[in-house]
């Protein structure tokens, strides 16, 4: 990656932010822009349930005023339809992922639900979280990322593209 795609991955960043946080922080969604709503963000979450299921909804609003900064939420209430199974459903565009649960019995459920939703899949490691790394017992690697003018060589050597090749 050059420097220009790195500012510009930083600025569509900043601004999915900024309209995060200035957005409801839990969206009333229809079935006709869930969609849109699903693509709008790195990482979405959406409940679907009946107006009945009040529990879980104040769990899932809960969780949305808290991690509002950081992902979007909506709600999909299945008005009219009778009872609709609950669900969560999570989107992670960053890593194109999808993950869904209606397992929601336990008491932390949801915040488990998003804490998994917003992982990467390839976690950054820093020195807050190298323990939880390292208790895994794999191998930890490490990957330093080089200019587009130099490559990796077999061996771990480095070589210049423009006088090497």
């Amino acid at each position: 990656m050059d420097r220009t795609t790195n500012l510009s991955e930083l600025c569509s960043r900043m601004l999915s932010f900024l309209a995060r946080i200035s957005a409801p922080f839990l969206a009333d969604l229809t079935p006709a822009n869930l969609s849109s709503f699903l693509a709008s963000d790195d990482v979405v979450i959406v409940a679907q349930a009946s107006p009945e299921d009040d529990i879980l909804l104040e769990s899932f609003e809960n969780a949305a005023h808290k991690y509002h900064d950081r992902y979007s939420f909506g709600v999909l209430l299945a008005e009219g339809q009778g009872h609709v199974p609950v669900a969560l459903r999570c989107q992670n565009n960053l890593d194109r992922l999808e993950l869904s649960t209606t397992e929601l019995g336990g008491v932390t459920a949801v915040d488990e639900f998003v804490g998994r939703c917003g992982a990467r899949l390839v976690g950054e490691l820093t020195r807050r979280n190298e323990m939880k790394y390292m208790r895994v017992g794999f191998s930890v690697f490490s990957l330093i990322c080089l200019p587009n003018s130099r490559e990796i060589l077999p061996g771990g050597g480095v070589a210049d593209k423009e006088t090497d090749q």
